[in-house]
């Protein structure tokens, strides 16, 4: 029975959308958003969201193959990769703005890969079509560009106190993403002393367990 439910699971997810339909509608989406964001956000350059838009596809590729075994998606960390990046390129008069646009960008284009590879996931024990998960993501993802900027904008209007550390809705994450940004316009010199020395460290204490596993299981 095993033997046949994996071969009706394979056959079901083997039936993936033609490659050439990938290939034409990213690049056709980064065109619209090169376009269309430094109108919304005028210190975010055209070439800005192109370099963004150059190097995500690696990225998203390996935060949603991470995130199918491990239930772990690293979108905030990219985000904050490029609020950091964006924001030294641009310099100190539009660097805050610029970089906390740029890593919405980043966040959006690697989470939304990550989550529909979880709805694969869950889809995978069903036998649900690929196909139609894939189309249910596209409209859920067409409201939400409807939806998400109608409750700020519906917030923003209704408290005028909002983002106010002592308010009702205090908005944290604006603040810690905030001073991220601010962070990255003034450069490594704003950093705590020794900082950036206990990084190299703890990155080479993360790294030599892995490079010892592979090590040792060749």
């Amino acid at each position: 029975v095993s033997i046949i439910r994996s071969s009706i699971v394979s056959a079901t997810f083997s039936c993936v959308s033609p490659i050439w339909f990938a290939v034409a509608s990213y690049p056709t989406i980064a065109f619209i958003c090169t376009i269309a964001l430094p109108h919304i956000f005028h210190q975010l350059k055209w070439y800005y969201i192109w370099v963004i838009y150059l190097f995500a596809p690696a990225l998203v590729f390996s935060n949603a193959y991470g995130c199918g075994p491990t239930d772990w998606s690293l979108a905030s960390t990219y985000g904050k990769l490029a609020i950091f990046v964006t924001g030294a390129l641009a310099g100190s008069h539009d660097g805050v703005l610029a970089g906390l646009a740029a890593c919405g960008v980043m966040m959006n284009s690697i989470s939304t890969a990550s989550d529909l590879m979880q709805d694969f996931k869950t889809g995978y024990l069903p036998l649900a079509s690929p196909q139609s998960m894939f189309i249910n993501q596209v409209i859920g993802t067409a409201f939400g560009c409807i939806i998400s900027p109608s409750v700020f904008w519906l917030f923003y209007k209704a408290f005028d106190d909002l983002g106010d550390p002592e308010s009702t809705y205090p908005a944290p994450y604006a603040i810690v993403y905030g001073d991220m940004a601010l962070l990255g316009v003034q450069g490594f010199s704003a950093l705590p002393k020794y900082c950036l020395s206990l990084c190299y460290v703890f990155l080479g204490a993360a790294m030599h367990p892995d490079k010892l596993n592979q090590g040792c299981r060749e």
